[in-house]
């Protein structure tokens, strides 16, 4: 896999798979972490189901963003021209990355469901 691949990955369904991830991780660390760490721990276990979804589309869109940004800066995609085209460009990287994540997350939280349901 080269840069420009991973960036690509990162730009789509990866975005949501590592917001997932580092969200799940957020919610269950807790060895040997800075006070930070438990402050921000803390807030988002606090937080409700459709709050923590957001949270979830946030994270991804900003990574998502990220991985444009450096495709950008690497040179490997060319930068829009005026500011209607970037508006566009932006939405459709976040409106992308959001949709392959829920995507992706449906088919893990089905085949969860799924293998629960044939162990009862």
């Amino acid at each position: 896999m080269t840069l420009r691949e991973g960036l690509l990955w990162l730009m789509g369904a990866g975005a949501g798979v590592v917001a997932f991830y580092a969200l799940d991780r957020l919610e269950h660390s807790v060895r040997h972490t800075p006070a930070w760490f438990l402050a921000l721990r803390n807030w988002y276990i606090l937080l409700g189901a459709e709050d923590r979804r957001w949270t979830a589309f946030g994270l991804t869109g900003v990574l998502a963003v990220l991985a444009y940004l450096l495709m950008l800066l690497m040179g490997y995609s060319a930068p829009p021209g005026t500011w209607r085209a970037w508006v566009e460009e932006l939405f459709t990287v976040v409106a992308s990355a959001i949709v392959a994540s829920q995507v992706a997350h449906g088919r893990v939280a089905l085949r969860r469901k799924d293998i629960y349901r044939r162990e009862a």
